[in-house]
């Protein structure tokens, strides 16, 4: 699914750069999908944070980050070990790459939450 929501949002960055006036409607004819289907999927990549929040009905957006670096991780590692990667190899480790990400910040998230239930009993036995 991950490669699915990389796919879908790196096509409508794509056509929001290219000035597209309607992006959902042109990656729904890239994919052969309903636009109803594609509005969701940009939905789901805004909301697990692979795009920008940009408001409510407007259109456009930027790759995060951790999304752009993961992709060029991705193509480094391809291009020193499969130069002729397929899009779905690219497509497969950068999810890999993503989700790697995402544990991790899920992981700091966990400390941080933890450190900070801490800091207040510390202080009080002190």
């Amino acid at each position: 699914m991950l490669e699915i929501l990389l796919d879908v949002a790196d096509t409508y960055v794509t056509c929001c750069i290219g000035r597209s006036v309607t992006p959902i409607e042109d990656v729904a004819r890239r994919f052969g999908l309903p636009t109803a289907r594609v509005r969701h999927l940009v939905h789901l990549a805004r909301e697990r944070g692979l795009l920008t929040k940009m408001g409510q009905g407007v259109r456009g957006g930027f790759l995060m980050p951790h999304v752009v670096r993961a992709y060029r991780e991705a193509i480094e590692y391809l291009d020193r070990h499969t130069p002729n990667a397929t899009w779905s190899q690219v497509l497969g480790l950068w999810a890999s790459h993503v989700r790697s990400h995402e544990k991790t910040q899920g992981a700091l998230a966990l400390v941080r939450q933890h450190r900070l239930s801490r800091t207040p009993r510390r202080l009080a036995e002190k």
